[in-house]
C-alpha cells in the first residue's frame, strides 16, 4: 500500500514508496487529493500545473542567446536596440515611428521616454496624459510628440548613453523623464554578475558578442530547449487531456515536471558556471572583483545615482527639464498588499533578482533623497500601490497590469507638469 505522506519530508520520499508494478487505484478520488495537499501544500488543478511546478523548482537563471540575438542587434554606442522593421530602423532601433533627429512641429511639446520595459509600458498612456494636462493649461489643444527611447532589458548607464546620443543626432527636447531602478539591480547582479561580467555593461553581453560561437553554450542551451519542450508538451496535456484531472495523475505529471525542471536548473548552474571567469575581456569587461551579493547590489546603486545626476546636468546644460522616477516592484516589501493571484501567480522571492531587489530599493531610496539634494526631480513612485490590494503587477519580474498603468501614469504626469511654467516653451518654438 502507498504511504501517506505526512510524514515524509520530501516529494521523493514519497515516490520511493510506490510499488514497482501497476499501481491500485486509490480507495477515492478525495484519497489522492490528500496526498497531493500533503506533498506540495496546495491542492491539485490540473490548470496551474505549470505555474505551480516552475515556481516550486525555481532556476535562478535562465540560459539565453538566440532568444536575445533574434530581438536586438549590438550598437556601437548603446549596447544593443531592436531591429526588424522599417520603422525601428528609422527609429534608430527604439520602437517609434519617426527619426529621433527630424525636426518636431512648431508648438509642440517634445518629450523623451528612457528606461526598460516598464517605460515602454507606460509610453503610450503618458504621451496622452500629457497633452491633456498641457492642453487644459493653455486653453487650447497642444500635440505632445514623445520619443520612447526604452527598451526591454535597458539599465543605466544605457539611459544616459541613450540621451546624450539622441541630442548629437539633432533631437531637441523639453522634456526627458526617466523610469528605471528594477532592471539596474536585478539584471545587474542576476545577468551579469553572477556570470562573471562587469556590472556596468548591457544585459547578456556576453551572449550577444561571444557565446554565440560556442559551441558548449550553445549545446547547454539546445539541451535546455528540448527539455523546456517536454514540460510544454506535459503542461498542454495537463490542459487538454479529461485524466489530468485527477489528481492521483497529477503527482506522476508534478513530479517529472519538477524532475525535468530540476534537470534544466543543473544544465543551466553549470552555464554560469562555464561563464564565469572564462570569458574574455571582450565579453566580460575590465577585471572587477566582487566579494558579495551586498558590494554588488551597493555598486549598482552607486551606478544608478551617479548616471541620473549626469542626466540631470546634460539636460540643465541643454534648457531641458529632466525628471527621474523609481518604479515601483513587488519584492521592495512593505509597498503593497499582494492579492492571492499576485502572491501565487506573479511572485518568486527565491530568484537572485527578487532577494537584490529586496535588499536594494531601500538603498535606492536614500540615493534618490541625494540626488534631491543635488537638484534632481527625482521621484519614489515605490509605494503608490501601498495600500492597494488589488492585482496591480502582472508578471513576477516587474510589469504592470493596465490599471496599475494609468495609476503609474497619472503620478508621472502630475509630477512632470506641477511646475506652473512647464507648458511656457509651447509659446515659441526656439527649439
Amino acid at each position: 500500500s502507498i504511504l501517506c505522506t505526512a510524514d515524509m519530508d520530501t516529494e521523493t520520499e514519497f515516490f520511493a514508496q510506490l510499488p514497482a508494478g501497476p499501481l491500485a487505484k486509490p480507495r477515492s478520488i478525495w484519497r489522492s487529493h490528500q496526498w497531493f495537499r500533503a506533498l506540495y501544500d496546495r491542492p491539485y488543478a490540473a490548470v496551474e500545473l505549470g505555474d505551480f511546478a516552475m515556481d516550486a523548482a525555481f532556476r535562478p537563471h535562465e540560459v539565453r542567446g538566440p532568444d536575445v540575438v533574434g530581438l536586438h542587434v549590438v550598437h556601437p554606442y548603446l549596447g544593443f536596440v531592436a531591429s526588424g522593421s522599417p520603422a525601428t530602423d528609422a527609429a534608430h532601433g527604439f520602437f517609434d515611428s519617426f527619426s529621433p533627429g527630424s525636426a518636431a512641429p512648431p508648438d509642440s511639446f517634445s518629450v523623451l521616454l528612457t528606461g526598460g520595459s516598464v517605460a515602454l509600458q507606460v509610453g503610450h498612456q503618458l504621451r496622452q496624459a500629457l497633452a491633456r494636462r498641457l492642453a487644459d493649461r493653455t486653453g487650447q489643444p497642444v500635440r505632445v510628440r514623445m520619443f520612447k527611447g526604452a527598451l526591454g532589458g535597458y539599465k543605466q548607464p544605457q539611459q544616459l548613453m541613450t540621451f546624450n546620443y539622441l541630442l548629437v543626432l539633432g533631437a531637441r527636447f523639453d522634456l526627458v523623464i526617466n523610469l528605471d531602478g528594477y532592471n539596474e539591480i536585478a539584471l545587474s547582479y542576476a545577468d551579469n554578475v553572477m556570470r562573471g561580467v562587469h556590472p556596468i555593461y548591457p544585459r547578456h553581453w556576453q551572449f550577444r558578442i561571444h557565446n554565440l560561437l560556442d559551441s558548449e553554450s550553445l549545446a547547454r542551451r539546445g539541451e535546455v530547449e528540448f527539455l523546456s519542450a517536454e514540460n510544454r508538451s506535459r503542461e498542454a496535456w495537463a490542459l487538454e487531456s479529461p485524466l489530468a484531472g485527477s489528481a492521483l495523475v497529477g503527482l506522476f505529471l508534478t513530479h517529472s515536471f519538477l524532475e525535468t525542471e530540476r534537470r534544466i536548473a543543473d544544465v543551466v548552474a553549470a552555464s554560469v558556471d562555464a561563464d564565469r571567469g572564462s570569458l574574455s575581456f571582450e565579453a566580460a569587461g575590465p577585471p572587477h572583483q566582487i566579494e558579495s551579493a551586498a558590494q554588488a547590489i551597493s555598486e549598482a546603486t552607486a551606478l544608478w545615482k551617479q548616471s541620473s545626476l549626469q542626466m540631470h546636468r546634460l539636460a540643465a546644460a541643454n534648457g531641458i527639464q529632466y525628471l527621474h522616477v523609481l518604479q515601483p516592484n513587488q519584492y521592495f516589501e512593505g509597498t503593497k498588499p499582494l492579492s492571492p493571484r499576485e502572491r501565487r501567480d506573479f511572485f518568486r522571492p527565491r530568484s537572485p533578482s527578487a532577494q537584490a531587489t529586496r535588499a536594494a530599493y531601500p538603498l535606492l531610496l536614500r540615493a534618490g533623497d541625494d540626488l534631491r539634494r543635488s537638484g534632481v526631480d527625482w521621484v519614489d513612485a515605490s509605494r503608490i500601490f501601498q495600500d492597494d490590494s488589488a492585482t496591480r503587477y502582472s508578471d513576477w519580474c516587474c510589469h504592470l497590469t493596465p490599471a496599475a498603468v494609468a495609476m503609474l501614469v497619472k503620478l508621472i504626469a502630475d509630477e512632470a507638469l506641477s511646475d506652473p511654467d512647464a507648458g511656457a516653451m509651447l509659446q515659441h518654438d526656439a527649439r
